[in-house]
């Protein structure tokens, strides 16, 4: 099967890895795979397929103009289509479209459409799942046009998804969501790579509590309930041996400090850089319990907000302390998985961190026996060839 993937830009740390994985393994399994995005920065991982990206903006100045031009016109997608049509070398059977919000679905349509090929689209977020998240900006005279950005690009993605074939998406929030549009609408979770991610418990001689990723708005990622039950260890004395290890981008620290700070718990937390994504096993397997910052999910914080965080840390069978539960999805795969505690009170992520610091101090490290094999990606990717197959 010729197979070309039009996604959104590569960009640090996970460079979208649901698509990489995605492509690497059908290439892998003998397919033609052509991959085309915009380019945003150097892409430094390695790839198995045809990779080519092009350059949309060069200047601040270019970037207002084009932006306008695109709000009024769609011109990025038409020209970016354009670019992908001119420099496909094999006629595509399947087109996928993967993305974070609207861009590049049209784009996809018009080649999907020019060479006939079927019409695949999988959406990793939408703009629905987080309301207040593309409200922000800095920039105080563009605030006004974030609705009518918004707006304007959900009726673009939109009429995508009515003439789409299949679409793809990451949660049952989502797939309940989309299916409004278009009634073949398929969940994929995000998966783990059993080759990259796998127990291999460290010994070490501090109890680890790990985080490892972005901080987004307070309405997706809220620290707040862990940081009250860390000052209450504190004050008790309840873990002696307890570390907070946080990797994240230089905002991401900046929240997590000013958190550290209001609770009186900065001797307990350690800062770091990010790391290579070759190392994130070990860090996982170094550490006792790994956390993952979510919210209640309600009109006005977020909807089926899935992590790869949460499967690369199921793929390493480490107890996964999600907090705080956003008594949705997320929490009803921690369940089905055995995959630790989504933590709704203080008392929820005191006990499960108390029982884990019992076992580590017991057997030198943890260790959760949680049921992850149908989350590979080999598994993921095998239901993306079964919905193109039936096409």
């Amino acid at each position: 099967m010729n197979i070309a993937v039009l996604t959104d830009p590569f960009i640090k740390p996970l460079y979208v890895a649901r698509v990489r994985y995605l492509c690497d393994y059908l290439s892998k399994q003998g397919h033609v795979v052509e991959v085309f995005s915009e380019f945003v920065e150097t892409i430094d991982f390695n790839h198995s397929y045809n990779l080519t990206t092009w350059r949309y903006v060069n200047s601040r100045l270019e970037w207002g103009a084009k932006s306008a031009l695109s709000l009024l016109s769609d011109h990025k997608n038409r020209w970016f289509a354009n670019k992908v049509i001119s420099n496909v070398k094999h006629q595509p059977d399947v087109v996928i479209a993967s993305t974070s919000f609207t861009f590049p679905l049209p784009a996809a349509y018009i080649v999907a459409q020019h060479f006939k090929s079927k019409l695949v689209v999988d959406l990793r977020d939408i703009a629905e799942q987080a309301p207040n998240q593309l409200i922000a900006h800095q920039n105080i005279f563009l605030k006004p046009l974030i609705p009518l950005y918004r707006n304007i690009n959900i009726k673009r993605r939109n009429r995508v998804l009515l003439k789409a074939d299949a679409i793809t998406t990451v949660s049952p929030w989502h797939q309940t969501f989309l299916k409004q549009f278009n009634s073949n609408t398929h969940l994929i979770y995000n998966g783990y790579d059993e080759s990259e991610f796998f127990p291999n418990p460290v010994v070490t001689d501090k109890f680890h509590v790990l985080y490892a990723g972005r901080i987004y708005d307070k309405s997706v990622t809220n620290p707040e309930l862990f940081f009250q039950a860390l000052k209450i260890i504190k004050e008790l004395d309840l873990m002696p041996d307890l570390v907070v290890d946080f990797y994240s981008d230089v905002n991401g620290l900046h929240i997590l400090r000013n958190y550290a700070q209001r609770y009186d718990v900065e001797n307990l937390i350690i800062c770091h850089d990010y790391v290579m994504r070759s190392d994130m096993n070990k860090l996982y397997n170094t550490s006792s319990v790994v956390l993952v910052f979510s919210n209640q999910s309600n009109s006005t914080t977020s909807h089926g907000i899935m992590t790869t965080k949460f499967f690369e840390a199921l793929g390493a069978k480490r107890p996964i302390l999600v907090v705080r539960s956003d008594e949705d999805c997320l929490e009803s795969l921690v369940n089905q998985t055995n995959a630790g505690c989504a933590a709704k009170t203080v008392e929820n992520v005191i006990h499960f961190l108390e029982q884990n610091y019992a076992i580590r101090n017991h057997n030198s490290y943890t260790i959760q026996n949680n049921f992850s094999d149908d989350f590979t990606r080999a598994n993921q990717i095998q239901k993306f060839l079964q919905i193109m197959s039936n096409l």
